[in-house]
């Protein structure tokens, strides 16, 4: 038999979770593939605790400011972007401090990385 995950149990938990360098699926046509959708905000709203951390970062800026409009938009009760009053947009340092192959490579070739990090709120989900 298969096993099974239970995901269903009311213990369970996401405390950090990263989105890092999604294919971009440039085409329209292409966009229901994406890894941010309303469906993937809202499970991590339900099984996320206050505090708990989603880190998105992409060397494609669009695809960034698209992850980052799912969580403003679809998650705008349950997640609350972190921000310092003196960091440029999408300029955060990554939290993990072990770098992708990817981020190395983009980093190697001078090239931007584009960053932003939600925090869960205590607004219980309610769907």
């Amino acid at each position: 038999g298969t096993d099974k995950v239970n995901i269903t149990g009311k213990n369970n938990r996401l405390a950090f979770v990263s989105i890092q360098f999604p294919d971009p699926h440039f085409k329209k046509q292409h966009a229901k593939r994406r890894v941010v959708t309303p469906s993937l905000v809202h499970t991590l709203a339900k099984f996320m605790k206050k505090g708990d951390v989603v880190f998105l970062q992409s060397d494609v800026k669009d695809v960034l400011v698209d992850m980052r409009e799912r969580f403003c938009e679809d998650g705008e009760m349950y997640f609350i972007e972190f921000q310092h009053e003196k960091m440029k947009e999408y300029e955060l340092e990554n939290p993990l401090g072990v770098p992708t192959e990817r981020e190395v490579s983009v980093q190697t070739n001078d090239l931007p990385i584009f960053r932003t990090l939600f925090r869960r709120n205590s607004v219980t989900f309610e769907g």
